[in-house]
């Protein structure tokens, strides 16, 4: 139902308004009384309304004789002044023009002089970061919004993309010749087709002859075979065979039980809980078969990925790559075992692309495909990188490029590197298989993300411009449409500008093109200049523009209705934001700031919500858009870092030092961990320190009783190595000193690798 109206800027003069023109509810409830549509001169031609149609917005064109404006300001509606009674004039002419000139000259130099203040004390507020008022906040024109082009198959790979991964070549090739990766093969997937694959160096360096790696050569996947283990769990929860995904473990499996190492603090995710997740999982709906057999009849199968196991057989191991770390060390390959869930599968980037197309499913695998490419991304978010732009959590690594969503899968055991990439939205992937490759792996998703994806985005907007249609006749369409009932619009002009019809929003700017379909409708294209609010508020690409047919009288169309305008979800082109149901959600360092604000005439309505820090706030004012926006900003730059220093302050305290520091102190070698080579305990500022590698101090130590202690993330900790070692007050436990020089050889941390607990053992000269 359309709102028909005039807004007035005070309830007194809607009160005036309503008594002179008798109406009993007032101008404002004018269409509830009408729902056929109104019925004035100046909206010529017939009404009919749709009720077969979704809900939507309806706007109709100024046509007719227009109203007359009414004054914005109760002080003047209605109201002439007095006419001037004439007097006579005992100075004569020049007594009057004479002050009147001196006057004008007067205000004309202050009016110069103010001019200038007004403009460099604008200049000074804005260094000074004072705030501007609501009109200057309205007048500063909002950047544009970056959206993701559909993606359309390609008769032939278009030459920008073949550039492009020409590029991808040399880079894999330069870091080959350097001697860094010894085999590397990799593949990348767009609309349910590999449209690039590359297999480059030896198989084994000690082979004569040597012999290439081929896509189809077995590599482990360590950490990326998690994502298997996810989907499983999703399936089984959207199945139904899972009720809930914080559902307790014994729920399934009525005899498990773990001393919980951390007291009364939850155990969070790991290695050893993810591979406790798949062996629940598969013992409780795996008929007998186990985690294994339920991944192949489940998923595998259904992907018809063949080249994929958990078992290495003698055929297996011909094709598997060496994996050298050190250019005369390489690892034994071993089966995970009891592991597999969290690293233990075997693959080849053929074989797994197969996971990233799912053209041939039927209609149920097809479902466990959009499971596998979206809806295990958009739901398992947990922690928030220092960088402000990436999550990770289970089980992909998601950054924000632009406006998309890049979740990422890395997996590493000694002397092999992999990594899956996944962008639905673009229907594009890529796999990267390889042997000693950490640095190309880093720097082919690099210039993954930083070139390719953004060149194919050009070439699919440039593909979505050559299918703009213009209909037979842009006569009818063309002029302006008011709308009643959205706080955001007032009206909607419909014009033919280079070739193209375009509608834009309240006169300030083109917000849509119009893409002809059919008679009388059309689908918006939504293009790169517009604002994301205006995005966010109207709808999204393909939506429907249908109009009525043209007036009798003069060939126009009186009204069009546009579908979904109404908020839809976007990643907003800033790259750290994201908008939708209901939350307006920013990143800020490590936290997600979810926001809503709400809008109607003269009123402004904030709340923000840190579930992480809990701490909100509610904000409800009157004309304040000014106002709301410095708050918002000020809490968040100024209070919450003031809030997070506060408590990390207060844990400082906290912190607590054994009586005898000596018998920790020294440097203790790992093996089996590939991130981690030793481990130094040393006294520092007064306090308890763990150094990485010998690169930088990693943890506190925080004494809690003897030889025990719970280890602390300091802020100087890369995220990466916080996310893969664990997390805050997990268990650092040490063997009882030796009797000799009352020295500890060795302790235990827990969460550290596969198992759950990993050793480490004191280095003697």
């Amino acid at each position: 139902m359309a709102l028909q109206g005039i807004y007035f800027s005070s309830p007194k003069v809607q009160k005036q308004y309503d008594s002179a023109t008798k109406h009993p509810k007032g101008i404002m409830n004018d269409a509830y009384d009408h729902p056929e549509g109104p019925q004035t001169p100046s909206f010529g031609g017939s009404y009919a309304p749709r009720d077969d149609r979704p809900s939507a917005a309806y706007s109709y064109q100024e046509n007719g004789t227009s109203r007359p404006h009414l004054p914005s300001s109760s002080s003047t509606l209605g109201f002439t002044p007095p006419k001037e009674q004439k007097r006579k004039n005992r100075c004569g002419a020049k007594c009057i023009l004479i002050p009147l000139l001196v006057l004008f000259i007067i205000l004309f130099l202050v009016m110069v002089v103010l001019y200038f203040k007004r403009d460099s004390s604008s200049e000074k507020e804005n260094v000074n970061g004072n705030n501007p008022t609501d009109s200057e906040v309205k007048q500063t024109p909002s950047p544009p919004c970056l959206s993701i082009p559909k993606p359309v198959p390609f008769a032939t790979l278009p030459e920008r993309l073949k550039t492009e991964l020409k590029q991808l070549e040399a880079l894999i090739i330069k870091q080959v010749e350097l001697g860094g990766p010894m085999a590397v093969t990799s593949n990348i997937v767009y609309m349910n087709k590999v449209i690039w694959e590359g297999e480059y160096g030896v198989m084994n360096n000690s082979e004569t002859p040597k012999r290439k790696p081929s896509v189809t050569a077995i590599l482990p996947l360590a950490s990326v075979s998690k994502v298997l283990t996810v989907l499983m769990l999703f399936k089984l929860h959207n199945d139904g065979f899972v009720n809930s995904l914080d559902d307790p473990v014994n729920k399934y499996q009525s005899d498990f039980s773990v001393k919980n190492p951390f007291g009364n603090d939850p155990i969070t995710l790991s290695n050893l809980g993810v591979a406790l997740l798949g062996r629940v999982l598969g013992e409780r709906f795996g008929n007998g078969a186990g985690y294994e057999g339920w991944i192949k009849n489940n998923l595998l199968d259904s992907f018809e990925m063949t080249d994929t196991s958990f078992v290495l057989d003698d055929s297996i191991k011909k094709r598997i790559p060496v994996g050298y770390f050190r250019p005369t060390e390489f690892s034994n390959i071993k089966e995970w075992g009891w592991l597999n869930p969290t690293g233990g599968v075997f693959s080849t980037v053929t074989d797994f692309a197969k996971y990233c197309v799912y053209k041939k499913l039927s209609e149920s695998e097809y479902q466990i495909s959009e499971l596998a490419l979206e809806g295990l991304s958009q739901i398992f978010c947990w922690y928030v990188l220092g960088d402000g732009k990436s999550v990770v959590g289970t089980p992909w690594e998601i950054t924000i490029l632009d406006d998309l969503l890049l979740r990422m899968k890395g997996g590493d055991v000694f002397g092999y590197h992999a990594a899956i990439q996944l962008l639905p939205e673009l229907k594009l992937a890529f796999n990267l298989f390889c042997t000693h490759c950490e640095a190309l792996r880093y720097h082919f998703i690099e210039q993954f993300n930083k070139n390719f994806i953004p060149a194919l985005k050009d070439v699919l907007r440039n593909e979505a411009k050559k299918k703009i249609v213009l209909p037979p006749d842009t006569k009818p369409f063309i002029g302006v449409y008011r709308v009643d009932g959205l706080a955001y619009l007032r009206f909607l002009e419909v014009k033919l500008k280079e070739g193209q019809l375009f509608i834009s929003i309240n006169g300030q700017y083109d917000a849509f093109l119009l893409n002809y379909t059919k008679p009388l409708t059309f689908t918006i294209i939504l293009p790169s200049s517009l604002p994301c609010v205006g995005k966010f508020s109207l709808g999204v690409d393909n939506d429907l523009v249908v109009f009525d047919i043209p007036s009798n009288v003069d060939g126009l169309c009186d009204k069009f209705t546009m579908y979904s305008a109404a908020p839809s979800g976007y990643v907003l082109g800033d790259a750290k934001s994201v908008v939708g149901t209901p939350w307006e959600i920013t990143i800020l360092d490590d936290l997600l700031v979810r926001s809503k604000a709400g809008d109607v005439f003269g009123y402004h309505a904030a709340i923000q919500l840190l579930p992480e820090l809990k701490l909100a706030f509610n904000l409800f004012c009157t004309h304040c858009g000014a106002l709301r926006l410095h708050f918002s900003t000020q809490f968040k730059k100024n209070f919450i870092p003031a809030l997070k220093e506060v408590l990390r302050n207060e844990a400082q305290k906290k912190i607590v030092l054994p009586p005898d520091t000596k018998p920790f102190i020294g440097v203790y070698r790992v093996d089996g961990l590939a991130y981690l080579r030793f481990l130094e305990v040393k006294l520092k500022d007064g306090q308890l320190l763990m150094s990485l590698n010998g690169q930088y101090d990693a943890f506190l130590l925080n004494y809690t009783k003897p030889l025990t202690f719970k280890m602390i993330m300091l802020s100087s900790l890369s995220c990466f190595d916080k996310f893969t070692l664990g997390v805050n007050n997990e268990l650092v436990v040490f063997d009882s000193p030796s009797s000799v020089d009352g020295l500890c050889d060795k302790f235990a941390m827990y969460s550290a690798s596969p198992s759950g607990k990993t050793f480490f053992y004191r280095k003697r000269d």
